[in-house]
């Protein structure tokens, strides 16, 4: 079974924890995705069928979603030690939230450390290589691999719950879109550049893998707030 709210802790211990969860919720929802589509809609030259979100880095106004970045990573870390406050024994108690703390590292990282320009973005710049370009593109691999796979190490707690069947389930297709999702992201990209497949989708696509994968801490925060009754350790 899983474990809840610890009742016996004291009210600044739930309070905390309460706080952490809801910055993880607050990152997916409002703090990376909703700026990067609002960002995606008005910039000028960029496509968010065919260009990447860490574009929007780039340009007069890219610190708008390196802000945005820093900040995800935040509520990421945040969100990782309120999920190991809420479930801090058991399948998963330890992996889970080390995943998305890996995750968080991840996307500070990768704020610090730009893409390079690409695809016609920003306009008038020439696609490059750069040091950064590479660090950028390691640690959002890692950061997503860390998100994906910890899908995986929450579906299998989940699991071991009947309460929780549903969410194995839904953990275990999460997980396996966003593994998915990135990989495709990278091919379309790579064969766009290559001019093999102008203009092809690879925005769109990771559009659609970061609002899933994000989808599931929000609502996986979600959940874990509305608990108020314990229950035992898996």
């Amino acid at each position: 079974m899983l474990d809840t709210v610890n009742q016996t802790g004291s009210w600044r211990d739930r309070r905390t924890r309460q706080r952490l969860l809801l910055g993880g919720a607050a990152a997916g929802l409002t703090g990376f995705v909703v700026t990067f589509l609002v960002e995606g809609a008005l910039r000028p030259g960029y496509s968010p069928w065919r260009h990447a979100v860490s574009q929007l880095s780039l340009g007069s106004f890219g610190w708008v979603n390196t802000i945005a970045i820093l900040l995800t990573a935040m509520a990421l870390l945040a969100f990782a030690a309120g999920l190991r406050r809420a479930l801090p024994t058991g399948t998963g108690s330890t992996w889970g939230p080390r995943l998305i703390g890996v995750a968080g590292g991840g996307f500070l990282l990768a704020g610090a450390f730009p893409i390079a320009p690409g695809l016609g973005y920003p306009p008038g710049t020439p696609a490059q290589q750069s040091l950064s370009g590479l660090v950028h593109g390691l640690v959002i691999t890692v950061a997503f691999g860390c998100l994906s796979a910890a899908c995986f190490v929450m579906a299998r707690r989940f699991a071991g719950d009947p309460a929780w069947r549903g969410w194995a389930r839904y953990s275990t297709v999460t997980g396996l879109l966003v593994a998915a999702g990135y990989v495709a992201t990278s091919v379309l990209t790579e064969l766009d550049q290559a001019g093999v497949l102008p203009n092809a989708p690879g925005g769109l696509i990771q559009r659609a893998m970061i609002i899933t994968g994000f989808g599931w801490i929000v609502l996986l925060a979600a959940r874990l707030l509305r608990q108020h009754h314990p229950a035992t350790t898996i």
